[in-house]
């Protein structure tokens, strides 16, 4: 997933951070209704397959959110270990994740 892909369904990114030789890419977005997420897309390697984490802003501490809103660069440099005590609200296959945002025109 790129941030020109997210663009087009509608979302605003205010932050991304790529390790193309994994093949993680996170995102800070927020949809039309100021609904913000952390995206996190990483592949499936049994099932070869790319698969997106979702992570409600209302997953994280106050002053996480703050630096969310805030700093998104900077809330996304420090987010691997951010992720060792948030469990992602959904996890599902990019693809079916695309088609939901589509269908209800904002984030799930």
């Amino acid at each position: 997933m790129t941030k020109e892909q997210l663009e087009g369904l509608g979302l605003t990114v205010h932050a991304e951070l790529a390790d193309k030789k994994l093949d993680d890419y996170f995102f800070v977005v927020e949809d039309k209704t100021g609904n913000m997420d952390v995206l996190y897309f990483y592949r499936n390697s049994l099932f070869d397959m790319m698969m997106v984490a979702v992570y409600h802003i209302s997953t994280f501490k106050k002053k996480e959110r703050n630096e969310m809103r805030r700093r998104p660069h900077d809330f996304l440099e420090g987010f691997y270990r951010k992720m060792r005590w948030n469990v992602p609200d959904i996890k599902m296959d990019e693809g079916i994740w695309v088609e939901e945002v589509k269908r209800k025109g904002k984030l799930i």
